[in-house]
């Protein structure tokens, strides 16, 4: 079997994501903790597997992987039993679907209001210079604070992402349809993070059936750590 070396974030959702869908795989790994706080993501040995200076990051035999639904698509095919990538064309379509919702919507700008409502530790300015440019910006703003039209678009995009989950799941057991998937796994934790006024009745329903797998358990316990997410509209 493959080496898997997994370096997260305890208390990071895309990163309890990852640790679920190895559980889920039943995959021998080991784990390299990063306290975020303390700003180990942007020590050198740690951004030359991940230049982003993000969690998760996974190393195997043969490449070092970031963004946590390429991950996620990654085990999936590399160890394809159970399949959680969706069962046919229909359901692989709408697991592609809530990973980019998740990875350009939901992630980012749930992260950038947790930052306004509650605040962060902030980098020491010689360490996120390391930073690729559109990090080192991200984190920039976040010292000066966003703006209300920057607030207002993150409260109004990640509703809209959560609205259309909503009307799916009022529909589907499961995110991509009949059967529990990754979209499910990738979702879970972030949810976690919302308020009751922000989990609508299907959604709901919906993250009560995942807190009941093995894999949830492993995460559910663990406090949220509030930190930069992905730029918004990363992918595009």
């Amino acid at each position: 079997m493959s080496r898997l070396l997994l370096h997260h974030a305890p208390g990071c959702a895309l990163s309890q994501a990852v640790r679920m869908m190895l559980a889920e795989k039943s995959l021998d790994h080991e784990l390299h903790e990063l306290n975020v706080t303390a700003f180990e993501q942007v020590e050198e040995s740690f951004l030359a597997v991940s230049p982003n200076g993000q969690a998760p990051a996974l190393e195997t035999r043969d490449a070092a992987l970031t963004e946590a639904f390429l991950i996620l698509c990654y085990l999936d095919e590399r160890f394809p039993d159970p399949p959680l990538g969706g069962i046919d064309p229909a359901a692989r379509y709408r697991v592609q679907l809530v990973g980019q919702m998740v990875e350009r919507a939901i992630a980012p700008n749930l992260a950038l209001l947790e930052w306004h409502e509650r605040g962060g530790a902030t980098p020491p300015a010689d360490a996120y210079m390391r930073l690729p440019p559109a990090r080192r910006a991200l984190w920039e703003k976040a010292f000066a604070g966003f703006s209300t039209a920057e607030l207002t678009a993150a409260d109004v995009g990640l509703a809209r992402a959560l609205d259309d989950c909503e009307q799916w799941l009022a529909n589907h057991p499961w995110l991509a349809g009949a059967d529990f998937s990754i979209a499910d796994i990738l979702l879970f934790p972030l949810v976690s993070r919302l308020n009751d006024a922000m989990r609508s009745r299907a959604l709901s329903d919906w993250h009560a059936r995942v807190a009941t797998r093995p894999s949830a358990a492993l995460v559910t316990h663990e406090s949220p750590v509030v930190t930069m997410g992905p730029e918004r509209g990363r992918w595009g």
